[in-house]
């Protein structure tokens, strides 16, 4: 993932949070905007739901990625 976007010229900015930080993750979305950087998420928090909210719609490139299907929700449902 950050390979290909490097290979068609863009500048990644990483992001691994261990937990939902709203906060940090608008001023992550502050700095790509700035740089005209992409933002590559992984692994996800076990309940993505209020990040990945807070990391759609601010126009910058915002790329999501883990080992399992998110539940936008936030919400976990058991087997």
């Amino acid at each position: 993932m950050v390979a290909a976007l490097r290979g068609a010229g863009r500048t990644v900015l990483r992001y691994r949070p261990e937990s939902v930080d709203v906060v940090a993750a608008r001023a992550l979305l502050r700095e790509a905007r700035l740089r005209g950087a992409a933002v590559v998420v992984e692994p996800l928090p076990s309940l993505p739901g209020p990040l990945v909210r807070a990391l759609t719609g601010s126009g910058a490139t915002v790329v999501l990625a883990g080992t399992e299907a998110p539940d936008p929700g936030g919400r976990r449902t058991r087997s």
